[in-house]
């Protein structure tokens, strides 16, 4: 259904109603959308029992087939428990740094306000700043550290499907959408993590890509990001490093939530309660989303780790290697596989980062 609303929306849309036959192409696509809904509801909906749980074999399957992870997931499953132990203490610590106590949440509660009259305005400065800073550190990154992106109201016709975003545009073309963002800190960390370095390789669509797809990279890459940009010293307050951390908690805990519903019958009932206790101010439907799309957290947080221990790896053998000699390499591999990216470096790498893991 939303898909037809947006296909309509497009319809009505000056840049699209320009285009050859623009008006047939829509309305034919909007005709096949009605006719795959008319499908669904007829001969699926009324067979289907809602959502369901793939099962321990067929995730640890998706873990090691698609994603080339070959760990029992037993031991996955406690290496996420121990990194969400150890996130979890150092969280405490640095609010109590900050605030005199250990309560993370009312901290994040109040740095999650908004406090900007003109959300686009704030965008746009904090795109600015991450310009400088890239430019004015060229031995840092590579020169295709981003993209030449604006931010964007969405248009009227869009606005009314998706209240909550904004889109970018690199240059004339419209590039993708992100969710919008209120207080300054958060916009300024969304621009690091989403769109600063990784949306091309991420994008592309190469045979190479396509054939060795992997959400390592993809969902990893954004987390690694913000980890460079701390020890760059440009998310140098230790409010950024809060921010970090906070949702580095969420998102292993995400991961955890997401093993346990595909592997151990965690109903969406039960994720919702243990969403609830842990973070209560956080909506527990955004999680269990997440896990309609089994191993998505899981690469998330899986990705970041195996990016950050391969650049240290890298810099034991070679002290010049930086964040811009990975970027090159994802690059110029255009987003392959993280698994096989770094065995074309040397197995070593490889044993050594997986040994860790499990």
């Amino acid at each position: 259904q939303q898909g037809i609303r947006l296909l309509n929306a497009f319809k009505k849309m000056d840049s699209f109603s320009t285009l050859d036959n623009s008006t047939l192409i829509l309305s034919n696509a909007v005709k096949a959308l009605t006719d795959y809904q008319d499908f669904l509801e007829k001969d699926i909906i009324a067979n289907a029992n809602g959502n369901f749980a793939n099962g321990e074999e067929s995730y640890q399957q998706i873990l090691q087939y698609k994603h080339l992870i070959d760990v029992d997931l037993e031991k996955i499953t406690q290496f996420a428990e121990k990194l969400f132990r150890q996130t979890k203490a150092e969280l405490q610590a640095l609010t109590i740094k900050i605030q005199g106590n250990s309560d993370y949440l009312t901290l994040f509660n109040q740095l999650n306000q908004p406090n900007s009259d003109d959300v686009l305005a704030s965008y746009q400065t904090s795109l600015s700043q991450l310009h400088a800073f890239i430019e004015n550190n060229s031995d840092l990154f590579s020169e295709n550290s981003m993209m030449n992106v604006t931010v964007h109201p969405l248009p009227t016709e869009l606005e009314a499907i998706y209240p909550d975003s904004l889109i970018l545009k690199n240059g004339q073309s419209y590039c993708a959408m992100i969710e919008k963002k209120y207080s300054e800190i958060n916009i300024m960390h969304q621009c690091v993590s989403q769109i600063m370095p990784g949306a091309l390789p991420q994008a592309s669509n190469s045979i190479p890509r396509q054939l060795n797809a992997s959400l390592l990279t993809t969902n990893g890459w954004e987390s690694f990001c913000e980890t460079m940009m701390i020890e760059h010293h440009y998310l140098d307050q230790p409010e950024n490093q809060f921010i970090f951390l906070f949702n580095k908690l969420k998102n292993t805990f995400a991961m955890l939530i997401d093993i346990d519903i595909h592997s151990q019958n965690l109903t969406i009932q039960q994720a919702e309660t243990k969403i609830s206790a842990e973070f209560p101010n956080i909506k527990a439907i955004n999680i269990i989303q997440q896990s309609r799309q089994p191993c998505q957290q899981t690469c998330a947080v899986l990705g970041e780790y195996i990016l950050s221990n391969y650049l240290r790896l890298l810099k034991i053998e070679n002290n010049d290697a930086s964040f811009k000699t990975l970027q090159n390499k994802i690059i110029s591999n255009e987003a392959l596989a993280l698994p096989l990216l770094i065995q074309n470096d040397g197995k070593k790498y490889w044993e050594k980062i997986i040994k860790n893991i499990g």
